[in-house]
C-alpha cells in the first residue's frame, strides 16, 4: 500500500510547483495559507489558497478563511473574489493538478463569467464554489462504507 503524504508534504509540493510557475519570490507560505503574485501585461494581482486536511489523504483547497499573508508580502487590500472549497485525493496532486489549480484560482479571481471546466470534477451544480473531485468523492464514500 502506498504511503499517504502528510499535509506538510503536500503543501511543500504545491509551493514548489507554484514557484516554478510564478517565480520563487512570488510565492510564499504563511501558516496554512499559500499566496502568490501573478504578473501579466503590466498588472499584478494576489492569489491565495488555504490548504488543510479534510481527512487523511483528502486535502482541501479553499480561500474562505481569514487572511494571514503579512504586509511585507502583499501591502494592498485583498482582491474581492468568489469563495471556494475543493477537496481532492492526495494521489491527484501532481504538476498538472497544480498548474490547473493555479489557472482555476486565477480564473475565479479574474471574475470570468463562463464555467471553468476541470476534468477531475463532474458535478458543476456546486462546483466551483464547493466540490469534490470524482475520485476523492468515490474513495471517501467507499472508506466511510467500510467503517
Amino acid at each position: 500500500m502506498k504511503r499517504i503524504p502528510s499535509i506538510s508534504e503536500i503543501r511543500k509540493l504545491v509551493i514548489s510547483e507554484l514557484q516554478q510557475i510564478h517565480g520563487f519570490e512570488q510565492v510564499k507560505q504563511f501558516k496554512g495559507e499559500i499566496g502568490w503574485i501573478v504578473e501579466r501585461d503590466g498588472w499584478f494581482s494576489l492569489r491565495w489558497i488555504y490548504l488543510q486536511e479534510y481527512d487523511l489523504g483528502f486535502p482541501r483547497f479553499r480561500n474562505d478563511t481569514a487572511h494571514m499573508l503579512p504586509k511585507s508580502f502583499w501591502k494592498f487590500p485583498y482582491p474581492k473574489t468568489p469563495r471556494f472549497e475543493i477537496t481532492v485525493h492526495h494521489s491527484q496532486i501532481d504538476k498538472k493538478f497544480i498548474h490547473s489549480m493555479s489557472d482555476f484560482v486565477s480564473y475565479l479571481f479574474e471574475g470570468r463569467p463562463e464555467i471553468y471546466t476541470w476534468d477531475i470534477f463532474d458535478d458543476v451544480s456546486c462546483y466551483p464554489n464547493y466540490g469534490w473531485s470524482k475520485l476523492a468523492r468515490d474513495l471517501y464514500n467507499d472508506q466511510k462504507r467500510k467503517k
